[in-house]
């Protein structure tokens, strides 16, 4: 498994938002956008 961790001031939308542009720009892109809400719900995390 693979873990790539950057800590950021942004607010989520903005970190996301960031994030798509810079894969843009290195010829990437985002094939799914997965909610954090379902990403907790299947790791037994809770939202509060």
């Amino acid at each position: 498994m693979f873990d790539y961790t950057v800590k950021t001031s942004k607010s989520i939308e903005e970190a996301i938002t960031t994030l798509e542009e810079s894969l843009k720009c290195e010829g990437f892109g985002v094939l799914w956008n997965i909610p954090i809400f379902y990403r907790a719900f299947y790791k037994d995390m809770e939202i509060n």
